[in-house]
């Protein structure tokens, strides 16, 4: 009869010597990136969207205004939370 424990090591072996073929890796290296891609594109669309609203209004002062929101919010939001992000990724590494 064979031993449970080897028969255990004998599949941490497998899996530890398993090489991961090119469409495997491409395949993780999608799940993990592509939420990514989308928040990123995401943030685009959006100000694009709020400067075709207030460019329907025929008011340019409102589209001017969108325009330094937008900046506001690229500067004060964005880039501030992707500083603590990174800054609490390097903490919790």
């Amino acid at each position: 009869m064979e031993d449970p424990e080897s028969k255990s090591v004998d599949q941490e072996t497998q899996v530890r010597n398993h090489v991961p073929t090119r469409m495997e890796m491409n395949k993780e290296i999608l799940s993990l990136a592509l939420p990514g891609i989308l928040a990123i594109l995401s943030f685009g669309i959006i100000e694009s969207i709020n400067l075709i609203f207030m460019g329907h209004s025929g008011d340019a002062s409102y589209v001017a205004g969108v325009g330094i929101g937008n900046s506001y919010i690229n500067i004060f939001a964005i880039i501030v939370l992707c500083g603590l992000n990174s800054t609490l990724a390097t903490l919790v590494s």
